[in-house]
Parts: structure tokens; sequence; C-alpha cells
């Protein structure tokens, strides 16, 4: 899942905890999905209430974030975090989200260190690694990028999107297609999306194959599908020289991307860098 990055792991257990002065509404809503204006009304009052245990206070603003950075609020998404680290200092997806947040800001320095943070609390962190090299990629040091895109793709292999980053890396670094790319495809879902961007990496589908493999009865889907196709072919476009063809999928990503997405964050970053005004 695109967005397994946001999900909590560590969950209120106000049903063990003594009686505090909390809205059972209030927990309700700070945990539903799909209302972010319900999750930040439930889990502000949660998370400032200091009657509640601290854990739970925790997690409360851990998905305030969530509730403010779908509604692209990033400086409160930044406060919610940071406050849900402050509150559990090894809150590991809380450092995670924290350094998702700056780096949507462009901030790539305190993106960098806020991941750094979060592999010094835990090693096998993959999405860490994963979020840490987008980092270093926009930022231009892209050695350090594909070391910690490797290591993302050793922690999860089931990652396509880390393999991507991998694989599209190495190609700005002037690599070809190679040993790494085949062997995902076998450790991967390859029936499943993103494979046709992988499979466009390896010469095996056209873009004309990938667009329409995009397509999906829901909009929403197939929106964030070809959000992918802007950035990731765009990429490819520019590690093959045809830069008038990556500034055009760039552009395309950038239309079509939902905001904060790291795709969108990249595909306006390369245009900037192509001097271009997205």
């Amino acid at each position: 899942m695109r967005f397994r990055w946001l999900v909590a792991l560590i969950p209120l257990a106000f049903s063990t905890a003594p009686a505090f002065a909390v809205d059972p509404l209030d927990v309700q809503h700070c945990q539903q999905q799909g209302d972010a204006n319900l999750t930040i009304s439930g889990c502000s009052k949660i998370a400032d209430d200091k009657t509640v245990d601290t854990h739970d206070r925790a997690v409360a603003a851990f998905l305030l974030g969530i509730g403010y950075y779908a509604k692209n609020d990033l400086d409160n998404a930044i406060k919610a975090w940071t406050e849900a680290t402050a509150l559990e200092p090894g809150y590991v997806h809380a450092y995670n989200n924290l350094g998702k947040a700056y780096l949507a800001k462009t901030d790539y320095a305190k993106a960098i260190a806020t991941y750094d943070q979060a592999i010094k609390l835990d090693a096998k962190h993959a999405l860490s690694y994963k979020g840490r090299g987008i980092a270093q990629f926009l930022s231009g040091a892209k050695d350090k990028a594909e070391a910690d895109f490797r290591q993302a793709v050793a922690l999860d292999p089931g990652d396509a999107y880390s393999q991507l980053w991998l694989e599209l890396t190495k190609r700005r670094l002037g690599a070809k297609a190679s040993p790494d790319l085949a062997k995902a495809s076998t450790q991967l879902n390859m029936t499943a999306w993103p494979a046709p961007l992988l499979l466009l990496y390896e010469g095996q589908m056209t873009p004309h194959d990938v667009v329409m493999a995009a397509q999906h009865v829901d909009i929403k889907v197939s929106k964030a599908r070809m959000c992918d196709v802007g950035f990731y072919a765009g990429e490819l476009s520019l590690s093959e020289g045809d830069k008038n063809e990556a500034i055009e999928l760039f552009n395309h990503a950038v239309d079509v991307c939902f905001n904060s997405v790291d795709e969108k964050t990249a595909a306006v970053a390369e245009l900037k860098a192509l001097g271009q005004n997205p």
C-alpha cells in the first residue's frame, strides 16, 4: 500500500487504561480513517489532555499529524509529529513521518537528520532508509541515496517503490539496466502496480502499455498511478538525455499527483533543476 508509512502501529489503549475525562466519541473520531477533520478534532483533544496516559497522548498526536498531512497542512503535521516524539522518544514511526513532512517542505537537511534519528532507533526500518534516500537524491547526494535505497530493498524486498528509486538513481549515476532489476522481478508481484513501471525500465513494456496498465475503475487509483507514470517515466527520459520529454512528464506528475506524495515533491524539484517554474 502506497501510504503504509502513515499507519500507526501502536494503538490507543483506552480500553485497558483508567477512566479519564475523555469523550469516547473523540477516541472514535481520532482512530477513524477517511475524514481528516474528524481525526483532527478527536485527536487534538486527546493529545492536549494531560490527564491521559503519555503513550496514548503520543499516539493521538501521531494520528493528529496524519489528519493534518491529509489536508496538506505540513506545518501542523510537523508540530503534531514533533509532539509525538517528545511524548514518546522511541516512537520510530513518528520520526519517519516527521521526516516525510520535512521532505514535502523540501527541507532536505531536516528530513535527513530526522530519518537519521528514526534509523538510530530502528536500524531495520526500511521506510526510513527509503525516505532518507529520497532526501539524499533530491539534495544531490545520489551516491548516498543509492546506498540507502539498496538498504531499503534489502530490508523489504517486496517494496517495488524502493526498487524503482534504486533503479532510477543508478540510471542517473550513469548505469544501464542491471541484474538488480531482473532479480527484483523474481521477488515482486509482477501482476500488480507498479510492476509495469519496472518493466518499462527493463525495456519490456512501452510507455503506451504502461499508461494503459495504469487505468482503473476507481478514478483516484488511476490518478495516483498516472502520477507514478509521470515521475518515474520522466526520470527514465532524463537518464536517457531527453530533457524535453522529461519536462513534459514531470509537469504531468505535478498536475495529477496528490499533494505531498514523494513523486510530486520530486517532480517539482527536478523541474526546478531543469530551469522550469512548476
